[in-house]
């Protein structure tokens, strides 16, 4: 699948010809380009569009139109029906309340005070309002702005459903008692309303009058509520136990495309086309972070500390900026800018600490949305108070800057492009703690032994190249004769895991999941600064220029689980032994924390306890996983496969007298892939999917000529665009 949003080849090429003072023959050649692309794969393509303009919306579906790809790559029968937002709503709104011409709001789910431009007026406006209810489950911005403020409670504490795709209803069950006084939005406006009712009875009802009518499985409701039979699609307390039901699609109707509407987009799109004009310095764009989106996790400790995929940086927001605009206007890494909007609309500065960024485009500043929220103050003192520490935000501060400032509206239409700002210099330096230092592959030039040297951590190939030979990429494997004893027997399960380069996407998801999983700590800004994260699963990301234009390579470490140690050789205690299943463990009472095992670890994925990690009050406490202890300030930490699960999963299987069945057991981080890169298995059960995958021609080992026998293993990363003229793709 072809998709113009995701193509980082085509973003550096279009940042390379807009570079090139808008050479038109460079940029018709790669229209060309892009066209017979699209066009010999005509429905199984997908052009995307990632604008809030509806202009351009209707041309990128009127190009899918052309290329066939509704009803193959694009499906409007099961539509997802998320994102429901109206923005030319939502202005109408906003003019009615400037206008005086609302009696009462309320506030479900947003917090416009933060998220909208002009907050000044919105203020004002909600002050003329004589009733504004808010069910923030915290006091917000826009809370502190209400009449009333009346909490929804938990997801966790409450009933609830939804449907997310066309024809899919979710049921979801409360799983705790409300920890405090609050109350489900449903349930406060049925109270209201006079028909108390509880959440349970009002989705119960619900699915009576909405939901039965789209199945056709049971036309009675009792029988479908309580029904018996296994029909699991349409059975309540099926549903229950899967969370889910799955009913008739509503149907869409198709309208054809006006001829005469896409004209008249495209024209409009033209006549008010962005020029980079000499007296534009730069455009600013605003995009949410994937850990922060919006800022509704921005309370959340563990994402604050989780790194962002791309530049690896936490607790903080930032202005990127090209290496080149950097390098002209003298601007190094952390120090803080101003940044000013120069057009006709509201002026607005801001100061923010600068990250240089490879692959943007010179005449682009970025800023990630969802900082600078109400509440995150209470993150002062996050981390160990020692001697040295530094706050993670400054007493009196937030965590980041909110940029919301520079939202615009724009033909009914919420713009985060585009605005036109200059940017300069203050003076100051700010630092910006990274999870990562090192960004390239290829072995410094003092050190290679010729220009394309290039460490063999990441195996990568072309897709045409994979397409004539499966091994292509490969780098030598290594079949080397261990100085060790062949002590290492494992005559029952031997635990391992691979992971496809291809499908993984640095999200991060495995990272958050283990850390809830596992108990570990978060550490605060200070302490990463210093390397001292706790994460025990990193995503390494690599960048690989060439010609100005930026690859970037995606890989997960974390403890190799190695059949030869070396970490084993050199601990004075035997703190870390491998157990008869291939597991390197971790005795935490024997560990007296000399950190020889971390300095011997080639892969550096052992993490050293410097202090005292504390949970705060009662309530933070329920957050820790009662299966997994909480380790102590001085000992070694690592990955251990999840094993409390593995042995959850050996004790229920043995008391049920069966045997595990691959895929019964999933450590957090494979459970939580959204894009199944992650695979963990038996590597002794041949039929085991592990086992399987250990067999392509595509897996590696990284370091394997250390002889250290890692049970992690990688699948070759295969990249969607053709080999170009003497490039080297297995270094």
């Amino acid at each position: 699948m072809l998709s113009l949003a995701s193509s980082v080849e085509t973003k550096s090429q279009s940042r390379k010809i807009i570079h090139d003072s808008f050479d038109k023959s460079k940029f018709a050649q790669l229209i060309e380009s892009l066209s017979k692309k699209l066009l010999n794969a005509r429905g199984k393509c997908l052009v995307v569009c990632g604008v809030n303009d509806k202009d351009l919306q209707i041309l990128v579906n009127y190009i899918n139109h052309l290329l066939g790809n509704y009803g193959s790559t694009l499906d409007l029968e099961n539509y997802s029906r998320q994102l429901q937002g109206n923005d030319a709503k939502l202005t109408n709104l906003l003019e009615e309340i400037r206008n005086d011409k609302v009696s009462a709001l309320f506030i479900y789910g947003v917090n416009p005070v933060y998220d909208l431009p002009e907050r000044k007026s919105l203020i004002e406006g909600l002050k003329n309002i004589p009733l504004v209810v808010s069910f923030s489950d915290r006091n917000n911005e826009t809370a502190g702005h209400s009449h009333y403020v009346c909490p929804d409670s938990h997801m966790l504490e409450s009933w609830n459903d939804g449907e997310p795709v066309n024809g899919v209803f979710t049921l979801a069950q409360p799983v705790i008692q409300p920890l405090i006084n609050t109350r489900s939005v449903i349930e406060s406006l049925s109270i209201w309303t006079g028909k108390k009712q509880s959440s349970y009875d009002l989705i119960k009802n619900f699915w009576r009058e909405f939901v039965l009518p789209r199945q056709t499985g049971e036309k009675d409701f009792q029988k479908f509520w309580l029904a018996t039979q296994r029909v699991v699609s349409h059975k309540w307390d099926e549903s229950l136990q899967k969370g889910f039901c799955e009913v008739q699609s509503r149907k869409t109707k198709q309208n054809s495309f006006s001829t005469k509407g896409v004209k008249i987009s495209f024209e409009r799109l033209r006549n008010s086309s962005i020029e980079t004009s000499d007296d534009v310095e730069f455009n600013l764009i605003l995009y949410p972070k994937i850990s922060m989106l919006d800022g509704h996790h921005a309370h959340n400790p563990w994402l604050q500390e989780l790194p962002d995929p791309i530049s690896k940086i936490v607790w903080d927001n930032y202005a990127s900026i090209s290496p080149t605009a950097a390098a002209n206007l003298n601007i190094s890494e952390g120090e803080i800018v101003e940044i000013k909007s120069i057009d006709n609309g509201e002026k607005v500065n801001l100061q923010l600490p600068a990250h240089i960024q490879p692959g943007q485009h010179d005449k682009v500043i970025s800023v990630a949305l969802g900082y600078g929220r109400k509440g995150t103050d209470r993150f002062t003192k996050i981390g160990p108070q020692w001697i040295e520490a530094r706050p993670t935000v400054e007493p009196g501060e937030l965590v980041g800057k909110n940029v919301a400032q520079f939202i615009r509206f724009e033909n009914g239409t919420r713009q985060f492009s585009g605005v036109k700002v200059s940017i300069s210099k203050t003076g100051r330096k700010y630092l910006l703690a990274s999870t990562q230092e090192h960004h390239e592959l290829e072995v410094p030039k003092n050190l290679a032994s010729h220009e394309h040297e290039r460490r063999q951590i990441i195996q990568e190939t072309s897709f045409n190249e994979y397409s004539q030979n499966p091994s292509a990429g490969s780098f030598e494997k290594y079949e080397l004769h261990s100085l060790w004893p062949e002590e290492h027997t494992y005559k029952g399960h031997h635990w391992g895991m691979v992971i496809d380069l291809t499908a993984c996407t640095g999200c991060s998801a495995c990272v958050v999941s283990c850390q809830a999983e596992n108990n570990i700590p978060v550490v605060g800004k200070d302490e990463v600064y210093r390397n001292r994260e706790m994460h025990w699963i990193r995503i390494d990301r690599y960048y690989e220029e060439k010609d100005e234009e930026i690859k970037i390579a995606y890989q997960p470490m974390l403890c190799q689980q190695c059949d030869n140690a070396p970490c084993e050789t050199v601990c004075p205690v035997l703190a870390t032994v491998h157990s008869e299943e291939g597991l390197n463990q971790q005795v935490y009472n024997r560990c007296v924390g000399t950190r020889y095992c971390a300095n011997n670890c080639p892969y550096k994925v052992r993490r050293f306890n410097w202090f005292e990690y504390s949970r705060g009050d009662n309530m933070q406490k329920l957050v820790l996983n009662p299966d997994v202890v909480v380790r102590e300030r001085g000992i070694m930490e690592k990955c251990t496969f999840c094993v409390q699960r593995i042995q959850e999963s050996k004790i229920l299987a043995k008391s049920n007298g069966i045997k595990i069945k691959d895929g019964d057991i999933k450590p957090a981080c494979q459970q939580s892939c959204p894009a199944n890169a992650i695979v963990f298995g038996d590597m002794n059960d041949p039929e085991s999917e592990v086992s399987k995958l250990m067999k392509d021609p595509r897996y590696y080992r990284v370091l394997e000529e250390l002889g250290v026998r890692p049970s992690v293993g990688y699948l070759t990363l295969v990249r969607n665009r053709e080999k170009e003229k003497g490039e080297i793709t297995n270094g």
